[in-house]
């Protein structure tokens, strides 16, 4: 199967970052991919638009990427965290379309509680909307291919794990019950005979989205960059999630956003030569 000669991903948003070159971080991500393909092309993917569109322009402009160069726009899930910088980087553009890659469940409400509090998260831009602005959508529940190497995963099936959705939840006949987030999406990177996994969230499960990967794309998984949804999860299931990944040949593992503060230094110890902390502003070349 045809893949990429190499891809370097750049963090644009995140919770935090530790480079003092004026970027801004919000909470939230975004990734910029620069997939080179077998034949020479480039082309560039941005996974995600963190959750306003400031800190995401900033950004871009610091990397000297224009908005309108940007080939691909693939949201990993409807979450405004994920999804609200969407208008402003559609007006960015300035009306030039973009094919903007997910799952059919993007514009289903979704809603967080928190110590009792009720938050509206879910997609804060109607369709009708985004698509005057230029967005051009390709919504599969099926893995699709964008370009030769580059796979959006559609729905995660649930054969190898649990998912991860504590505290979100959708409305079905007037009442709040719990999301499975079957929304929740990643990219596949095929470098070589290797793959390399980026994700917005990890709704879908750790295990879930590794099985997937590795299927989808027919090599072993080599790289696991994003969000993991590990915050506030128990002791057991943290055993479960390290003996997943030592099933994986991992070159680079990077658990940013939602995988929390609390589990960094047990992943940094279990696996030494893959771990990288990566925020804002952060690049990883793959392979590494």
């Amino acid at each position: 199967m045809a893949g990429l000669r190499s891809a370097r991903v750049t963090v644009l948003v995140e919770n935090s970052t530790v480079f003092i070159d004026g970027r801004i971080a919000e909470y939230g991500l975004s990734m910029l991919v620069e997939a080179t393909l077998d034949n020479g092309d480039s082309v560039l993917v941005l996974l995600d638009t963190g959750q306003t569109g400031r800190p995401l322009l900033h950004n871009l402009e610091a990397e000297g990427v224009k908005p309108s160069e940007i080939d691909y726009l693939v949201l990993s899930h409807r979450h405004s965290d994920h999804t609200g910088g969407l208008k402003a980087f559609l007006e960015a553009r300035r009306g030039k379309p973009i094919p903007v890659i997910a799952h059919p469940g993007l514009f289903e409400p979704s809603v967080a509680v928190v110590d009792g509090v009720l938050y509206e998260i879910g997609m804060p831009i109607t369709r009708n909307e985004a698509e005057s602005l230029g967005a051009r959508f390709v919504l599969t529940r099926e893995p699709l291919q964008i370009v030769p190497g580059v796979w959006f995963s559609g729905e995660v099936p649930s054969r190898w794990g649990p998912r991860h959705t504590k505290l979100v939840y959708r409305i079905e006949d007037g009442r709040l019950v719990e999301d499975e987030m079957r929304d929740d999406a990643f990219l596949a990177l095929s470098v070589g005979r290797e793959t390399y996994v980026i994700t917005g969230c990890g709704h879908a499960g750790v295990e879930n989205i590794l099985g997937y990967a590795s299927e989808i794309t027919g090599n072993p998984v080599a790289g696991l960059i994003g969000g993991l949804h590990l915050f506030g999860v128990s002791g057991e299931r943290v055993e479960e999630i390290i003996e997943a990944l030592r099933k994986h040949p991992l070159k680079i593992l990077a658990g940013m956003h939602c995988t929390g503060p609390f589990i960094q230094e047990r992943l940094r110890r279990e696996f030494p030569q893959a771990y990288r902390l990566m925020a804002t502003g952060s690049r990883a070349r793959l392979p590494p």
